[in-house]
């Protein structure tokens, strides 16, 4: 596996034909053994980050597969991943920043994967409607910050937590799409083993190339131990051992040999970037600054990528300079921290809590927590699947 040449296109193809065949099977009994009833209480549990999936409630089937499902692998260093941590609090919120612009739209490119989270998004809304998107961008950023913060892959730790509950609620998507007569001939299995180790990668390599292109300097120890962190959480969601790249420059090769071997445009690709901007453009403190996420998604992603999805550069010079204004002032912030100890102490201990506080904050005010309604359809058509 130390081969230049070890990802082929024929190791990617043939791992879009693998899923989780342990989450699967643990998924497909509980929608044949279980009413609906009570597949809309694990459900429940699975989407409340304050309830960990192995309470009492549930039976001895559920707590073998949690108890298994939940243990770190045996290759995890502990040390590395507390340098990861440490790297993820001192950069948060510009991590969540390059997330948002860089390795989300990343994947979008990806058509095959992108169809796969296009159709989740529509699972329940046929109206046109985006909130369903951008519900999960949030989810996706609670995940983020749980696996990655301090102490989230300790022992029941939130990120443990978290990634059981994501590769359950995975096995329960491949059930729903199977249903809704998947065309895996042209997309393969979904939610594969190639989209789940792109996702990882992009979470991570992609991350530490847009913190670099913002002239953030790295070190290799750094980049390693944040790669080291998500190769656990990798492990955790499903994604088998031997996609799991041992090192950052094995994840950087992986990672655009992944995105050689998928990109492409796709309107399911331009409609997530759409939902993407749109709701970072929500997120903007004043109007005249919407002008920032699409900039910025083009300045981190370079225009092939940008085409594929739809991302334009804005053509005014005055625009373009306030992007440059912009880069300047987080590339400043950085220097702060590493040069300032009190800055880097106060950013290592306070940023996990401040995002946190920003992302409860937004779903509350927006009104996009799962609701029972959503939550009730989606159960009955997994129900029906099984039947």
């Amino acid at each position: 596996m130390n081969k230049p040449n070890q990802w082929s296109e024929e190791l990617l193809e043939a791992s879009r034909l693998r899923t989780d065949p342990f989450a699967d099977a643990f998924v497909a009994d509980l929608a044949k053994t279980k009413t609906a009833h009570e597949l809309y209480g694990i459900m429940r549990v699975l989407l409340d980050e304050y309830v960990w999936f192995g309470h009492e409630k549930l039976d001895n089937e559920s707590h073998q597969f949690l108890d298994k499902a939940s243990k770190l692998p045996s290759w995890a260093d502990p040390e590395l991943i507390k340098k990861g941590e440490a790297f993820f609090c001192l950069h948060g919120p510009e991590i969540g920043m390059v997330l948002l612009m860089k390795s989300l739209p990343a994947t979008y490119c990806c058509w095959k994967g992108a169809e796969v989270v296009h159709a989740t998004g529509r699972m329940t809304d046929h109206s046109g409607n985006l909130k369903p998107f951008t519900r999960r961008l949030m989810e996706t950023s609670k995940f983020i910050l749980n696996v990655c913060s301090i102490d989230g892959l300790s022992e029941n730790g939130k990120g443990v937590q978290s990634a059981v509950k994501v590769r359950t609620l995975h096995a329960f998507v491949r059930n729903f799409l199977h249903d809704k007569k998947w065309d895996t001939e042209k997309y393969q299995e979904p939610i594969n083993q190639e989209d789940y180790c792109g996702t990882m990668l992009s979470f991570s390599v992609f991350v530490i190339e847009g913190l670099e292109r913002f002239g953030i300097r790295i070190s290799e120890e750094e980049k390693n131990a944040y790669l080291h962190l998500w190769r656990v959480v990798g492990h955790l969601v499903g994604v088998e051992d031997q996609l799991l790249p041992k090192n950052y420059k094995e994840g950087h090769e992986l990672g655009h040999a992944i995105l050689n071997h998928q990109k492409g445009a796709s309107d399911s690709g331009k409609e997530l970037t759409k939902a993407c901007v749109d709701f970072m453009e929500g997120l903007m403190p004043l109007k005249a600054m919407k002008f920032l996420p699409e900039n910025m998604m083009f300045y981190l992603l370079g225009p092939e990528l940008s085409q594929m999805i739809g991302i334009k550069k804005s053509k005014s010079l005055f625009i373009q300079f306030l992007v440059f204004i912009f880069i300047k002032c987080v590339h400043l912030t950085e220097w702060l921290k590493h040069h300032i100890p009190f800055i880097k102490r106060w950013a290592i201990r306070n940023n996990p809590k401040i995002m946190d506080k920003i992302i409860q904050q937004f779903i509350k005010q927006s009104g996009l927590a799962f609701t029972p309604k959503i939550l009730a359809e989606e159960v009955e058509v997994i129900k029906k699947a099984a039947n």
